[in-house]
């Protein structure tokens, strides 16, 4: 049969039963649905963090610390020894590598749970992510990080993230207006050494907003509130540090400069004593802006991977009920089957006819599922969790064709057996079946 013949065929047994085709067509249609819901929220989530990302962090930024780089059936991801071991001394030598533009350190403060930021004697710090109050030096910060303000100059001064910011602003009276938070006066409380510690800074800065990560800290001046030491094998005690970052001269010396980084590190570094001794295990990594970057992609598309998985499990159901109305078409159009095979079709023509029937089916439903899929897409990444954000809709044109050939091989993967038993029909019998 001729291509024209079989649509035809295809399309006016499909019309002839209406309701018995919508509902096997729901079954893909919910399962190719979800794949191009759950590719739309992925791709917009990845685009919307990895652009605030890349904004915030300069590539020509890198961080050394003891570590190591988890990877396996998941995504990659790093570890952070908590013992801090990299010396001030060993920044000092660090800074004076070539490439090298600027050192920056930072010590985790630890929080007075009962209310470690507080406005107006209202506790700020609370919501997701948990709070933190973070001593570093002045220069970690760049303009294109801030959103409004500057760096602090002395141990008066603080900067918050947005969010903290967006707090503050609403205790003002509109949290829109967070030019209104730059220069009043916070409450921060934390614990040194046992001792409860209190410290009222004005706010200076505003750091840029990356929604569920990052919210909830101020940062202080690391000279004045940080004084975390340790005795070194060969250099006395020295205050230590966790995570040293490192800016570079230009982002094309950036791998250079972390191998020299790392030579360093692992042979005449202060850190380097401390951790043979204590976590010989472990070993200096380097964590630049692009690594994070591909951890945040790896850890959307791993979710994504999972909801995808549910999809397939529609798409199953979808291919079963396909398979199931082709099986009872072929039962009851048998006698039809003979008289084609007697009027000279043969067994491929009777095989075709079938498999392009269930394939016209597949790729109906999918042309249904694809802007159902977009619509709920639009309707997800505008509701629930991701109210707080605006997230772009990303549609991408190669979805189209693509959701159509996977709707189009699951109705021809549901109709091969229908089809193949429909061809081996004995003619003489068919006609004579009622």
């Amino acid at each position: 049969m001729r291509f024209r013949e079989l649509f035809l065929v295809a399309w006016s047994n499909v019309s002839a039963h209406k309701f018995r085709s919508i509902l096997t067509t729901l079954g893909v249609i919910f399962g190719v649905a979800t794949v191009i819901t759950v590719v739309m929220m992925s791709s917009s989530v990845e685009t919307f963090f990895i652009s605030r990302f890349t904004d915030l962090f300069a590539p020509d930024t890198f961080s050394v610390t003891v570590g190591e780089i988890r990877s396996g059936v998941g995504a990659t991801s790093f570890f952070i020894h908590p013992t801090p071991m990299i010396s001030e001394r060993d920044m000092t030598t660090l800074s004076r590598i070539p490439g090298v533009k600027d050192v920056y350190a930072s010590g985790d403060l630890q929080p007075d749970i009962n209310g470690p930021i507080r406005f107006r004697g209202k506790q700020v710090s609370s919501g997701f992510g948990g709070f933190r109050i973070i001593a570093i030096t002045p220069n970690a910060f760049t303009p294109n990080q801030l959103y409004l303000g500057r760096t602090f100059r002395n141990e008066f001064e603080t900067v918050v993230t947005y969010d903290i910011a967006q707090r503050i602003a609403k205790e003002i009276g509109d949290e829109e207006r967070l030019d209104l938070v730059i220069g009043r006066t916070i409450e921060l409380n934390f614990v040194e050494e046992g001792v409860k510690r209190s410290v009222q800074a004005r706010i200076v800065g505003i750091i840029k907003e990356i929604p569920f990560i990052f919210q909830n800290a101020a940062y202080l001046n690391l000279e004045h509130y940080y004084d975390v030491e340790r005795p070194i094998p060969g250099a006395g005690v020295q205050r230590v540090f966790r995570v040293v970052g490192i800016r570079v001269n230009s982002v094309t010396e950036l791998e250079q400069v972390q191998n020299k980084v790392l030579e360093y590190m692992r042979t005449n570094s202060d850190a380097e004593r401390l951790r043979r001794r204590e976590v010989p295990n472990l070993r200096f990594i380097t964590i630049s802006t692009g690594e994070l970057v591909s951890f945040i992609r790896e850890q959307i598309q791993l979710f994504a991977g999972f909801v995808l998985q549910i999809g397939s499990f529609a798409l199953l159901v979808g291919s079963i009920g396909i398979a199931n109305i082709m099986l009872v078409n072929v039962t009851e159009r048998t006698k039809e089957i003979g008289v084609l095979r007697a009027i000279g079709a043969k067994r491929r023509d009777v095989l075709n006819m079938f498999l392009f029937e269930s394939s016209l089916v597949g790729l109906i439903g999918s042309l249904v599922a694809v802007p159902l899929g977009i619509l709920l897409g639009a309707l997800f990444l505008n509701s629930g969790p991701f109210t707080a954000v605006t997230l772009p809709v990303v549609i991408r044109p190669e979805w189209i064709p693509l959701a159509m050939g996977i709707g189009a091989l699951v109705g021809i993967a549901s109709g091969l057996y229908p089809a193949w038993r429909a061809s081996k029909i004995d003619p003489v019998r068919a006609l004579k079946y009622e």
